[in-house]
C-alpha cells in the first residue's frame, strides 16, 4: 500500500511538472508604465517623487531617536522624549494628501499634482 501511494504521488507530481510551460510571448509581458521616470526633488527636507501621469509619493528621512533604557535583572526603565515621530499628513474631504508637515500640495481640475511646497 505504501509504495502504491508513492508511485501514485510521483506519477502526479511528475505530469504536473512536465505539463508546464513558459510563455515568452511580447503580449503576455508585464511593464512598469512610466515609473522610471519620476521627478524627485526634496522640499523642507522631504524627497517627493512625482511620476508623469500626475501621482506623487514622499520619503521622510529621520536619522535621530530621543530615547534611553536601564535595565536591573527583571527591571527595566524606559524614557522616550514622548513626541510622536510619524509624519503629519493632511487629507482633504475626497483622501487626497494636500499636506506633509508644513509642504502644501496643490492639484489641478482633474486631480493631478500640479505644485507641492511654496
Amino acid at each position: 500500500m505504501r509504495k502504491f501511494l508513492i508511485l501514485t504521488a510521483a506519477i502526479l507530481l511528475g505530469t504536473s511538472v512536465g505539463l508546464a510551460n513558459t510563455s515568452t510571448a511580447e503580449s503576455s509581458l508585464t511593464y512598469g508604465y512610466n515609473y522610471g521616470n519620476s521627478f524627485i526633488f526634496t522640499e523642507n527636507g522631504i524627497t517627493f517623487s512625482v511620476y508623469p501621469d500626475g501621482e506623487f509619493d514622499f520619503y521622510m528621512n529621520r536619522l535621530f531617536n530621543v530615547g534611553a533604557r536601564a535595565d536591573f535583572g527583571n527591571l527595566g526603565i524606559t524614557f522616550n522624549s514622548g513626541y510622536d515621530y510619524n509624519a503629519y499628513v493632511q487629507y482633504d474631504d475626497y483622501g487626497a494628501v494636500i499636506q506633509v508637515e508644513n509642504v502644501p500640495i496643490y492639484y489641478d481640475y482633474y486631480g493631478r499634482v500640479e505644485q507641492i511646497g511654496d
